[in-house]
Order: structure tokens, then sequence, then C-alpha cells
């Protein structure tokens, strides 16, 4: 049985891949340098300082009258936890979290008081548990596109 998983494993595992000059590479440390030198230049060059992107953020944002402070201001409730699970689109792909929406509605009766409170401590503490900063990606060729070639 062990052997069967770990063919199956071997099977999604990426073995070789090009690197940017078109080479062949096989070692996991070199396929590992060349996913990192990718991604540090396909999301380095959007990045901007944490300063201008919060003044262009609040340069952008409305105002908002009282009575909606007011509602910013009140607890988290259960009933606008489920009315958000149910305004959510189903048949995309899933947010971070890697659920889809099918998966909120299907268990939004159990998961609704739990979200309540992990959201009630959140505004309370003021910052996200360490894990949900935490990031996987998963690199996925297109199809007839060859896995070889990152950018597939």
């Amino acid at each position: 049985m062990a052997w069967l998983i770990q063919e199956d494993q071997h099977g999604h595992a990426i073995t070789h891949i090009r690197d940017n000059w078109g080479n062949l590479v096989y070692s996991q440390d070199e396929i590992l340098d060349v996913f990192t030198s990718y991604y540090r230049e396909l999301c380095g060059a959007h990045l901007m300082p944490l300063a201008e992107i919060l003044d262009q953020f609040l340069n952008r944002a409305q105002l908002l009258c009282l009575e909606e402070k007011d509602a910013l201001g009140g607890p988290i409730l259960e009933e606008k936890i489920r009315a958000a699970v149910g305004d959510l689109v189903g048949g995309k792909t899933p947010g971070m979290d890697g659920l889809p929406a099918e998966f909120y509605h299907t268990y939004v009766g159990d998961l609704a008081p739990k979200l309540t409170a992990l959201y009630a401590h959140v505004l309370e503490e003021g910052h996200l548990p360490a894990i949900s900063q935490e990031v996987l990606t998963v690199s996925l060729s297109k199809t007839g596109g060859g896995g070889e070639i990152i950018r597939n």
C-alpha cells in the first residue's frame, strides 16, 4: 500500500524544470531556485512601500456616514456571518483558505458560531492568528503547455 501511495505522490512531483536560459534542471535545490527566482520577479515588480499603499487607499476611501460607523463599531453578529456566507457565489475558485463557497453553504450551521467567535477574537486582539498569515503556493501547469516551463 505504501508503495502505491509513494508512486502516486511521485507522479505529482516536479522532477525537472527549465531555468531562465532554457536549460533543464533536475536537483530539488535548483528547481527551488528557479521557482524562487520566478516568484520574486513576478511579485517583486509590483511591490510598493506600505506607506504609499496606505496613502493611495485612504485617498480613495469613501467617508462613512454616522450610521455606518456605528455598525462597524458594534459586535460581530452570527446572522451577519450567515448572510455573508449566503452571498458567496458558488462555482468559483476557492479563497485563501482553499475552501469553495459550496463548503461554506453546506456547513454554515456548524461554521457560523465558530466564525463569529473567531472574528470577535480578531477584532478584540487587533490581528489575525499567525496561521492565517501563512501562504501555500501550488504550481499548476496548463494542459498541453509543457510542465518544464515555469510560466506554463
